[in-house]
């Protein structure tokens, strides 16, 4: 072959042979030549292009991608190979990259139907509404007769409310399928949202007439508003309808059924009687008409009527049964109710021994029942559900229904998985033996969703993260908390120990509180028990996770647990809980870590759930609370006790000692010390990722000295690892706690682990191998140098050894052990298990630690998305004075995490503002769901009863992120997000301002780009103030929102845009970046504008007129600062006008105002601004200015009649006109004094907050 004599250096050939491998179907063989080719030749577009798709058929996405960027970058005319790009981007999750990607096919030919309907569909994958109806712009003249298409974008116009548009496609695509009942009638709601209602009647009449699903022709146009689930327009048309057919019984029904789920219950009510009066025979009309009445509140008739849907019925309905038997309970007629729910159990007859157990022999009876007895005594203590429950079965067959009902009973409160039939056996037993009122509280409790709802939850179970958290709510909600209860959590339920079982220990013999039940949670059932916990009737296991866990997690009085519940978990009134924490801290947590910030958002939420929490010391009071971002929130009680599980190390007994050592292996007898090596695990909350193999190596190592014997206590990894070793290793077994360990320890060998400041009060010698100190403390970080802890710091095993060995033969402690013992074990006595019973069962306040407290208390909630708004918020809380305020910021802990623009922006927060990141699934029963899901798509609530239920989700979801923690102020500053505004106004209190600020134009944003800001619109009458960031922007939200959204005058307020003024004028004094400062350098001028690149920003007006400009003067650049989805199409655009050569793109800077500096002047071209902060940073700078004339930059540059710059018509000329003024002297630099106008917005913002005078609270 060519290749092997001397062709290996052609790249033509090893194309070509790579080509012919590629035809056989060789992949391996043809990605090694084209590789080879492309190495040889890295010009040839075409090359790069074949190995990207060899790649991709491989599924080597990244690879696949690489070579495809290569191909586009040399050859940018290829719309195929933006599409294949394109699908590698996607198969990575690039979403915003495949989307640009896509745009580039589709200018390139935009002819190509595929690639006009791969970009719809992407942008339909998450993209905002307005990217998406552009996409299908741009391809709608290639799919004129595309129904599919037309239709798609017929009702995208139609969701922006742009009717006319919609009104006109909708005419075309029933042309296409003009016998489309459903289409006919949507192009009727077309015409009549631009008030064309004639013509919406034509339309209405015409999709009647062609139905033949939803009986459209008897029940008229009611029967599509129903069918798109607009409940009150499907009601008044329904309503409208029976004025011309008033006996019409269907009628009756349907208006009572939308009535219904409009929450109108009293219509519903009224029409469902009707219905059944002119039609009696329907079933299930009786059973609406009694669910209404439930709703209503009104049992006697809904019994009534659910009596007479069972009656009605043909076929037997359990849940009719079981809803007629709630009522009936709820109404006190509890052994009426006891019969319904047997109906509606359908319980499986058990075979009775005795027909009649009362005239049995007494004899035989008695015999048997004594058995049964014995043996139930015998299972008393047993931690298996099952075994209590078939005694109870017992118990049922001897007819000792009593027997029966307590063997049920204790078997169901062991049971990890919700038994519907366990409960229902548990409710008849207790019937028959004459406790009617507790028989229908577990007959109610056989179904978890008992409420009446009306609606399912089958839709919402499909998810098991989903169904964990409804059926959470519902125990949290109906369930009441039982007394004297404990429930118990140490390590994520992975073992049983730490300070929970010290705690555990110490009272559960204690008679005190002997009548307590204790629950301990386990991982699963592979967790050692402690002999403890067994052989007692009063202690319970609970696998985490499992139905019980959450029905315990509901309903305990006390909760403890060393580390965090998870993250739905919510404490209520009633409950306490006390969080113990695993060790004084040695490394960095929570916000102390760098770049690991929102790792801890769990912890927080459970700190804030806390009603107490212990510390063993000064250090850990400061870490668990301020590096955690509670320190100013929580409203618990925090006690110095020392931690309970260090008693276990110093009142160990020789007895006990003895035991450990027989437990490992050594001789009691045999004095030579043992050495603990303890080392810490690696890595984040999130992935823990330990060098096990070189560990590994370590441990081997030192076991060779003669003179100890090795104990090793390491990650599982290290230890799998050291199994089978032929050194003398002794692995300690999981079941030995570490604090029993310790109290036979002579020498700790540790890194980092938090077993150094339990071992401390023993006073023994330590020694700490760290070969990876400087790494580990740069990338994790370090509380202490590590210096300055009584022991050696090594670095190799021989070190360690001889830190051994001297720490053994030494006759007096490290010298720096006694100030380290007073810092950090100042309370561990041996008694700080009996101080923390005290502390939390007892109340008592003497090792209470008090928590600084701030004059207000403000939280703010924001996306953090690179921006204006962000710019200003960081503004704000750098300038708020942390002296007074106690600043929080809510954000979304994910959505930040995983955006790195994001995460940078959040990374600038000032030190002082803590952080609460919402982490876990919103804790919404199944109604509350389908309340928010009805508000999120209608936009509005039908009665105050659907808004209370929405409010009550949301009061729920603040309280499951903040605790019981409370605020003055309650800041939603981004103004965009509906739900996390909801969450914001969940924490009203009835003390507390609620303000929503406002940053644009908001009815503009609705309809030119976000159309779910409708819900905002809703929202914004909840709040107390609706802030604009400039006066002139509060007029324009007010005149537009005000009467059309119901919000009152009142509530519209402003506070302007805060700055920085020393900040900006400091980093516009840094270098430029040489290659930027090079391409501005010159004798022509420079105009730079910093906006992300986005609709409103109309940066394409610019270009064209920058277009005229360089014609005149083509020594003129024009810099864009920032970055933003239109990025492709304004290069593209860029290209076609010519100005490669006089544009730059400079996308995202960290510092834009060196570049503004070294600018000559700033533009500014957008359509609708609120109060620009880009105008105002130039301002500072002193820059002349040429800006649109728009409400928001006609409020900074000509408020109070001052003129800080030059303001041109909103058009490509008056834009010219501006630069084409500048460049011939006629705008002036801004004058501008900074410092006045920053005092002024402060004392404007706190006294829009409330926080300027006397305290809100």
């Amino acid at each position: 072959m060519l290749w092997d004599h001397g062709g290996s250096r052609n790249a033509k050939i090893a194309y070509k042979l790579g080509h012919a491998h590629f035809s056989l179907e060789d992949l391996v063989l043809a990605q090694k030549y084209i590789s080879a080719a492309v190495e040889l030749d890295p010009k040839a577009a075409n090359w790069h292009y074949r190995l990207g798709f060899i790649h991709e058929r491989q599924k080597s996405w990244a690879d696949a991608l690489q070579s495809y960027a290569l191909a586009t970058e040399l050859d940018p005319r290829r719309a195929e190979w933006f599409y294949r790009k394109a699908q590698c981007e996607q198969a990575l999750g690039e979403k915003v990259a495949a989307q640009e990607s896509l745009r580039s096919a589709v200018h390139v030919d935009p002819s190509n139907v595929k690639f006009h309907k791969a970009l719809g569909k992407q942008l339909a994958q998450g993209a905002a509404r307005w990217q998406e109806v552009e996409a299908l712009e741009s391809g709608l003249s290639v799919q004129q007769d595309d129904a599919a298409w037309l239709l798609k974008l017929a009702r995208a116009y139609f969701e922006m409310e742009r009717f006319a548009e919609a009104a006109d496609l909708f005419d075309r695509v029933t042309q296409l399928q003009p016998k489309d009942a459903r289409l006919l009638f949507e192009t009727g709601l077309a015409h009549a949202g631009k008030r064309d209602h004639a013509s919406a009647q034509v339309w209405f009449a015409r999709a009647v007439a062609a139905d033949e699903e939803l009986n459209a022709a008897q029940l008229g146009p009611g029967a599509f508003l129903e069918d798109l689930r607009d409940w009150n327009s499907a009601a008044g048309a329904y309503l409208e309808q029976l004025k011309h057919k008033p006996l019409d019984a269907e009628l009756h029904f349907r208006h009572g059924f939308t009535s219904d789920r409009g929450y109108k219950w009293s219509n519903a009510v009224s029409s469902y009687r009707a219905a059944v009066a002119l039609r009696p025979e329907e079933a299930y009309w009786h059973y609406r008409l009694a669910f209404a009445q439930e709703r209503l509140r009104n049992l006697q008739g809904a019994a009534e009527s659910y009596a007479a849907a069972i009656r009605v019925s043909e076929t037997r309905k359990p849940y009719w049964h079981f809803r007629l038997a709630y009522v009936l309970q709820e109404m006190g007629r509890f052994e009426e109710a006891s019969e319904s729910y047997i109906a509606a159990a359908r319980l499986t007859p058990l075979d009775q021994i005795f027909d009649e157990p009362e005239s049995a022999p007494t004899e035989v009876r008695g015999r048997l029942l004594g058995l049964v007895r014995q043996l139930a005594g015998s299972v008393k203590c047993s931690l298996d559900a099952k075994s209590f429950f078939d005694v109870g079965m017992d118990f049922e067959r001897l007819g000792d229904w009593s027997g029966a009902a307590q063997l049920y009973h204790q078997a169901v409160l062991r049971s990890n998985d919700h038994r519907p039939v366990w409960y229902n056996r548990l409710g008849h037993a207790l019937a028959r033996s004459g406790q009617a009122e507790k028989a229908c509280d577990a007959f109610r409790t056989s179904r978890i969703f008992a409420r009446p709802y009306g609606v399912s939850e089958q839709g919402y179970s499909k998810s098991a993260a989903v169904k964990t958290v409804i059926e959470y709510v519902e125990y949290y909600e109906t369930l009441p908390i039982t007394k004297n209860t404990v429930l118990y959590e140490s390590n994520l339920g992975g073992s049983i120990d730490c300070n929970p079982l010290s705690i555990y220990e110490n009272i559960v013999d204690d008679p005190k509180y002997s009548d307590y039940v204790h629950v301990w949670t386990v991982a699963d059932g592979n967790v050692p028990l402690p002999d403890s916990l067994l052989r007692r009737e009063n202690v319970r296991i609970v696998v985490k996770q499992s139905d019980l866990y959450r029905r315990y997690l509901a309903t305990a009085q006390y909760l403890i647990n060393n580390s965090t519940f998870p993250s739905y978990f919510i404490r209520k009134d009633g409950q306490s809980y006390l969080n113990t924490w695993h060790g004084t801290p040695l490394k960095k947590m929570g916000t102390d870590v760098e770049g690991a910030a929102l790792e801890h958002a769990n912890v927080t939420r459970n700190l804030l759930q806390a009603t107490h929490l212990l510390s063993s010391n000064a250090h850990t009071t400061d870490v668990l609370t301020r590096a955690f971002g509670v320190d100013h929130l929580f409203t618990g009680r925090v006690g110095l006790t020392g931690y309970p599980r260090i008693d276990k190390t110093i009142n160990s007994s020789a007895e006990s000692r003895e035991a450990v050592l027989d437990l490992l292996g050594l001789d009691p007898a045999d004095h030579k010390p043992v050495v603990l090596y303890a080392p810490t695990w690696r890595g984040s909350m999130n992935a823990k990722v330990l060098d096990a193999e070189a560990m590994a190596r370590d441990i081997e190592a030192l076991a060779v000295a003669p003179d100890f014997h090795l104990v090793v206590r390491a990650h599982h990894y290290t230890e799998d690892l050291l199994v089978g070793s032929d050194k003398s290793i002794t692995v300690v077994p999981r079941t030995l706690t570490t604090n029993d360990l310790l109290a036979v320890v002579d020498v700790l060998i540790t890194d980092y682990s938090s077993v150094v400041f339990d071992y401390m009060s023993t006073g023994r010698p330590m020694v700490f191998f760290v070969p990876d100190l400087e790494e580990y403390a740069e990338e994790r970080g370090l509380y202490f140098d590590l210096d300055s802890l009584p022991g050696p710091v090594c670095r190799t095993v021989n070190e360690v050894i001889g830190g051994i060995r001297s720490a053994l033969t030494a006759n007096h402690a490290h010298p720096a052990y006694a100030a380290n013992q007073e810092r950090f074990t100042p309370a561990e006595d041996g008694r700080a298990a009996r101080r923390a019973v005290d502390f939390y069962f007892e109340g008592d306040a003497s090792h209470e630690v008090p928590l600084p407290k701030k004059q207000s208390s403000l939280l703010f909630r924001h996306g953090m998305n690179p921006n204006g708004m962000t710019a200003s918020l960081l503004n704000l809380l750098q300038a708020l004075d942390p002296g007074r305020h106690a600043m929080t910021l809510l954000i979304d802990a994910a959505g930040v995490s995983n955006d790195s623009q994001r995460h940078a922006a959040f990374k600038s927060l000032p030190e002082n503002v803590r952080t609460v990141g919402r982490v876990g699934r919103h804790v919404a029963s199944v109604e509350e769901r389908w309340i928010i899901s009805t508000f999120n798509r209608l936009h509005s609530f039908s009665t105050e009863e659907q808004k209370q239920i929405y409010f009550n989700s949301y009061s729920r979801e603040f309280r499951r992120l903040f605790g019981t923690a409370a605020f003055d102020v309650l800041v939603e500053f981004d103004g965009y997000s509906p739900f996390m505004a909801s969450i914001l106004l969940g924490g009203r209190d009835g003390t507390s301002r609620s303000e929503v600020f406002l940053h644009n134009d908001m009815l503009a944003e609705s309809s030119s780009k976000y159309p779910y800001l409708r819900e905002m619109f809703s929202l914004y009458r909840e709040f107390d103030g609706v802030i604009s960031v400039s006066e002139t922007l509060s007029e324009v939200n007010s005149s537009k929102l005000s009467d059309r959204f119901g919000i009152r005058n009142e509530k519209f307020g402003f506070t302007p845009n805060v700055v920085l003024p020393d900040r900006i004028i400091a980093r516009a004094s840094e270098p430029v970046d040489p290659a930027l400062a090079e391409w501005m350098s010159g004798k022509g001028a420079v105009f730079t504008m910093s906006a992300r690149l986005s609709p409103e920003k109309d940066h394409a007006k610019l270009l064209r007129a920058f277009r005229q400009i360089v014609d005149e003067a083509p020594d003129t650049r024009l810099v864009l600062i920032g970055d933003g989805v239109l990025a492709g199409d304004l290069r593209r655009l860029s290209r076609e006008l010519d100005l490669e050569r006089s544009v730059l793109f400079a996308g995202l800077q960290d510092n834009p105002f060196a570049i503004l500096k070294a600018s000559d002047c700033f533009i500014l071209s957008s359509n609708h601004e609120g109060q620009p902060m880009v105008l105002l940073e130039a301002m500072v700078l002193g820059m002349p200015i040429v800006a649109t004339d728009i409400d928001g930059s006609r409020g900074v540059l000509a408020h109070q009649g001052e003129e800080h710059g030059l303001l041109v018509a909103n058009s490509v000329e008056g834009l010219a006109g501006g630069m084409r003024a500048y460049l011939t002297g006629n705008v002036q630099p801004a004058r501008f004094d900074a410092d006045q106008y920053v005092a002024s917005a402060i004392a404007k913002f706190e006294s829009v907050v409330g926080t300027h005078g006397e305290l809100v609270r």
